[in-house]
């Protein structure tokens, strides 16, 4: 909810320093790639990851010795949630493309750190996935390390 007066803020921050030609490519790259990702992002969680993580939480072998007491608010709730951690996480190639816009990462750095990334992907996404089932944490790692990876392509051919 706070994100995109989040964003204006930090716009209205950076905008000064910015050269005319950095900050208009700047302006569409944020206002549409944000969009744009986040809206892919929630959507993938909540039609896909969302249901999928749902299938295995509530399978036989693992519900077997409990009773299940699911609720449509529940139900609900653990959606959304997956829909805006995925769109968040849909939002590592826009960030890794600004920051290379404003010369604060380089492409061969990030390049040789590769595992380090696959590593701090990993962490985070073990804290942030609302399930402790390690299949989530499998699917959401390797979308989260193909979108790293997407944000390098992106950075390697940006002028």
């Amino acid at each position: 909810m706070v994100l995109p007066v989040m964003v204006y803020q930090l716009w209205r921050f950076v905008h000064p320093a910015l050269h005319k030609s950095t900050e208009r490519s700047l302006g569409w790259m944020i206002a549409f790639g944000s969009l744009v990702f986040f809206a892919v992002g929630l959507a993938v969680g909540v039609f896909q990851l969302g249901p999928f993580s749902l299938r295995v939480l509530t399978s036989p072998a693992i519900v077997q010795p409990f009773t299940m007491l699911l609720s449509a608010e529940s139900v609900f709730s653990f959606l959304l949630m997956m829909g805006v951690i995925c769109g968040f996480i849909f939002e590592v190639p826009l960030v890794l493309m600004i920051a290379g816009k404003l010369n604060l990462i380089q492409y061969s750095t990030l390049a040789k750190r590769r595992k380090e990334a696959l590593l701090i992907i990993l962490i985070a996404l073990a804290v942030l996935t609302p399930t402790g089932d390690a299949v989530t944490l499998a699917v959401t790692t390797t979308a989260g390390y193909c979108l790293w990876e997407l944000g390098l392509v992106f950075l390697r051919f940006q002028k």
